[in-house]
């Protein structure tokens, strides 16, 4: 009975050892160790509906072959290989998501391998679902026959650039690209060719595949624009340096506003054109009749035209006014300023006091200055004072202000603005400069014993303007400066005082 047993549970043991064998008789059916080797170093990237597997040499040189399953064995694909070079081999037609692919090496005699699993997530159109595209806003075709693109680019992490596509003029096709930060970009080959353009995306470092999105397409248009001027026209003093400003532009920043000035009578006007403003600026004096030019703006087929004039010199500027003095300044009320003959050599004031009359620039007349002078305490009291000599005058003289002397008297007589002036000594002047003074001088010297100006260095003349106690400032006429310099020093004193001229 006990034998028995024996032989039923020997019998049993070698039933089972029989059925495990049976996994593995692929690779014993010849014999024990018939396996070829196995993929080794397997790495696996990632596509749009594809991946790239690709893994090292062998050792074995038996290896032919291999075979790639996928989706639970239901997929496979099988290629030939060359077992002493590294393997590269793609799988197509991948839907989207994650997969897992195991890989069985195979001999010419028909022994394998053990399997080797790698897994990898493929990339398709629910991916490109959640990123957002990038656009052309506008494509614009200028004057020029250049397209002015307008862009915005996508948000995206995985966004690359955008891809654009045309047929140029020539007719040739054209693929360019526009990188994040690029918003906009110039086409001078493209002309009326539609533009189809679509974004670039890469998931990750390791991706063979660009992901594209659906392509769209725009064509360029010549946009219907308006020239926008703060002015027609414009009329410049007679001087040179005389400047005026004015904005101008189109009602579409991309494309450029062209300009030009006429042939004829320009070389006595300067224009620069910046950040949308035109700065017109009068390179010479003139003493004759009234110029013009004309400023011509163009976008696309529109134009505009601005109309320039330069001013001829006044006839009445430097000429005398009774026996009282010479005319040098027009107001904006109609009425004239004119500049005393009566002339005096004499301190600011006596002592160092401060009045509070206004800085150079504070007051465009001295009429407030000498207010406030006449209100100090010692105003009449021992203290001489610049604008004393000017009330002994009569009604309405002043000491004029540094604003007045520079910005209203110095231009007529010298026919510059102050900072146009030669710089160089009286004898270094222009001829034009010469011209103006000679009007004055003249005119001045028939009712005063001193010209406005006869010595090299140019004299000074006090303003009713003080720098501080101790200094008041002053303009000199011929070798040009403006300044301060002590109050209780002598300098020539004039007087100013408006009129009505019939």
């Amino acid at each position: 009975m006990k034998k028995a047993l024996i032989l039923v549970a020997m019998a049993l043991v070698l039933a089972a050892c029989y059925e495990m064998d049976d996994v593995y008789k692929e690779f014993i059916s010849d014999g024990p160790a018939k396996y070829v080797g196995k993929a080794e170093n397997v790495q696996v990237f990632p596509g749009f509906g594809r991946v790239k597997i690709v893994w090292s040499p062998f050792i074995d040189n038996r290896v032919s072959s291999a075979t790639i399953y996928w989706d639970n064995r239901t997929c496979s694909q099988e290629n030939a290989i060359d077992p002493s070079k590294p393997t590269e081999i793609y799988v197509d037609n991948l839907s989207e998501g994650p997969h897992i692919f195991e890989i069985i090496t195979h001999s010419a005699a028909g022994n394998n391998s053990v399997p080797v699993s790698v897994s990898c997530n493929v990339y398709g159109e629910s991916f490109m679902s959640i990123t957002d595209e990038s656009d052309i806003i506008s494509a614009v075709l200028d004057y020029k026959g250049e397209v002015q693109l307008r862009i915005r680019h996508s948000s995206s992490y995985y966004y690359k650039m955008l891809e654009m596509v045309y047929f140029g003029i020539d007719g040739s096709r054209k693929r360019v690209f526009a990188y994040p930060g690029e918003l906009g970009i110039v086409l001078d080959d493209c002309g009326t060719s539609d533009i189809s353009y679509r974004s670039v995306f890469l998931p990750d470092d390791v991706c063979i595949d660009s992901l594209y999105s659906h392509v769209k397409t725009i064509k360029p248009e010549g946009v219907a624009l308006e020239i926008e001027t703060e002015l027609d026209e414009t009329m410049m003093s007679f001087i040179k340096g005389d400047t005026v400003s004015f904005a101008a532009g189109t009602n579409f920043e991309e494309v450029g506003l062209e300009y030009s000035l006429d042939a004829s009578g320009c070389e006595w006007l300067s224009l620069e054109y910046i950040n949308g403003r035109f700065f017109l600026k009068t390179t010479a004096v003139n003493l004759g009749a009234r110029r013009s030019a004309t400023l011509t703006l163009t976008a696309n087929e529109l134009f505009k035209v601005v109309s320039i004039y330069q001013e001829a010199k006044d006839p009445r500027l430097g000429t005398l006014y009774g026996s009282e003095g010479v005319v040098f300044h027009q107001n904006s009320d109609s009425s004239y300023k004119i500049i005393s003959g009566a002339f005096e050599m004499l301190p600011w004031s006596v002592t160092a006091t401060l009045t509070g009359a206004s800085g150079p620039d504070g007051s465009t007349g001295g009429e407030s200055n000498i207010d406030i002078i006449k209100r100090m305490p010692d105003y009449g009291n021992g203290n001489t004072y610049a604008v004393s000599f000017c009330e002994a005058l009569g009604e309405g003289w002043y000491l004029p202000s540094l604003k007045e002397l520079r910005d209203e008297f110095f231009p007529g007589y010298n026919g510059t603005t102050f900072d146009e002036a030669t710089e160089a000594k009286y004898t270094a002047i222009t001829s034009e400069e010469q011209a103006c003074r000679d009007v004055y001088n003249a005119s001045i010297s028939s009712i005063s014993a001193q010209p406005f100006c006869d010595r090299t260095n140019g004299l000074y003349y006090w303003t009713c303007c003080e720098v501080d106690k101790n200094d008041a400032f002053y303009v000199r006429l011929g070798y040009k400066k403006t300044g301060g310099i002590s109050k209780t020093g002598s300098n020539i004193a004039r007087c100013v005082k408006k009129v009505n001229l019939e």
